[in-house]
């Protein structure tokens, strides 16, 4: 109990410091964040070096609230007006959704709350951020950094793999034991960012390089949602960085093939080689992904699935539960009932029912069809306006900047949750918002000529 009680006053008084020195530096609070949310929830997982202060996992379930509370609160001094977003609607319909399917489960509360904050915390955080007014130094820095510590990655990670054969889950120690799903993330985001940037300014000899080293980073730390998903991304990516219509043409008649094969051949041979004492999972999820063009009837029907493919297939298993009562096919079985327990210690009530599930399934199982649907709403109003921003910006950086946000958005909203809890992980969601949240309020809100922002 002592130790308990000494571990939150510890934690306290370094979030009220951590605080002080946030309000006094306020525009300055997505740079002082990003190292804080890039390193510290990852270590936490078992193995990790802070596995034993389970809290800080879940550091900004308590940090998140107090920003936005002050944020707010310097606005009501100043007599400024909130500005709600375009997301404020679904938002607010997802949370009376998610209340919703907590009573009429009879859900307990906290795992309920808990599942709630996990979903709404970023989004929020984006209407914080969106009347925060970023400015244009500070988004420039913020790059800069999100850069420097995915580079820094690539000499961590190939050591490691070199000198002490390690590879997979464990590629990077500073990021913890499974950091290498944020690292894909990362690698995405990136790759998002390079090829937009080399797209409008002409690509040089560094940045293929460059590109070239975060495939070497999934190879590594065989992160396989980064390699099946980049050939769609990139395309989408060099697609809105053009301004042609015909060059946009012959970029899905050309490029689009060619890269394929070559994404192809890289995964049969490289992947195959690197990862042949592994059992080389990539060949199994090919395999699992052709059967989607066989029987797309296996997202609805459990006996066509065995648990290697769960992480894809989830929705079969979520589907067979749900199915049981029409209500909790449009509600779901309530917040929290997916969760893993690792803070409140008792496993959500179905999350035995398969063992990995990716974002889609959990959404669906947990807020049904009803709360799925009103939280894609949610984003596909953010990518209305990142895609208004990309036909109206007059500057090449910040063409740049919209049309890797369009990339990153198709990975975010629709490749990654098929795959893995994309919208519950801290600093890939942190660094998705920042962008867009300066986007929106530097073109939404304002009429004035759009700044630079250096990429």
């Amino acid at each position: 109990m002592f130790d308990n009680i000494l571990l939150i006053s510890v934690i306290s008084t370094a979030c009220l410091c951590f605080l002080i020195i946030l309000i006094k530096q306020w525009d300055w609070l997505p740079l002082i964040l990003l190292p804080v949310l890039w390193y510290i929830p990852r270590q936490t997982v078992p193995g990790g070096v802070l596995e034993h202060y389970v809290l800080l996992r879940w550091l900004t379930v308590l940090l998140i609230p107090v920003i936005i509370a002050v944020q707010f609160l310097k606005m009501a001094i100043k007599g400024s007006t909130i500005k709600l977003t375009n997301i404020i609607v679904p938002l607010t319909l997802y949370l009376g959704i998610s209340l919703y399917s907590t009573m009429i489960n009879g859900a307990d509360i906290l795992p309920s709350f808990g599942s709630i904050i996990l979903y709404t915390r970023y989004p929020l955080l984006f209407i914080a951020l969106v009347n925060m007014d970023l400015k244009e130094k500070v988004i420039g820095k913020f790059i800069l950094l999100f850069l420097l510590l995915i580079i820094l990655q690539i000499p961590e990670c190939t050591l490691r793999y070199l000198l002490g054969g390690v590879y997979g889950d464990h590629i990077s120690w500073s990021l913890g034991p499974w950091g290498q799903f944020d690292l894909g993330i990362y690698a995405m985001y990136t790759l998002c960012l390079s090829v937009a940037n080399g797209v409008v300014k002409g690509f040089k000899i560094m940045h293929l390089i460059f590109i070239g080293f975060l495939f070497i980073l999934a190879l590594l730390g065989e992160i396989k949602a980064f390699l099946l998903a980049s050939p769609i991304v990139v395309i989408i990516t060099i697609y809105f960085s053009l301004r042609q219509k015909k060059a946009k043409g012959r970029l899905l008649a050309v490029v689009l093939p060619l890269l394929s094969v070559v994404i192809l051949y890289y995964a049969i041979h490289v992947w195959g080689y690197v990862h042949r004492e592994s059992s080389d999972m990539l060949a199994v999820y090919f395999e699992k992904v052709t059967q989607i063009f066989k029987n797309p009837t296996i997202f609805f029907h459990t006996e066509e699935v065995d648990a290697t493919s769960s992480r894809i297939f989830g929705s079969a298993y979520i589907w067979g539960y749900l199915r049981r009562d029409w209500k909790m096919i449009l509600f779901g079985a309530g917040p929290g009932s997916l969760l893993a327990g690792n803070f409140l210690g008792n496993p959500g009530k179905i999350f035995d029912v398969v063992p990995y599930l990716n974002q889609l399934s959990v959404t669906l199982g947990e807020t049904g069809v009803v709360g799925l649907v009103i939280y894609l709403w949610m984003l596909i109003n953010i990518f209305r306006k990142i895609i208004f921003v990309n036909k109206t910006a007059l500057s090449d950086k910040n063409h740049i900047l919209s049309a890797a946000l369009i990339g990153m958005w198709f990975f975010y909203t629709i490749l990654g949750p098929i795959y893995d809890l994309v919208w519950r992980h801290d600093s890939p969601n942190f660094i998705f918002y920042v962008l867009i949240a300066y986007l929106y309020s530097s073109f939404v809100y304002k009429t004035n000529s759009p700044k630079n922002v250096p990429v």
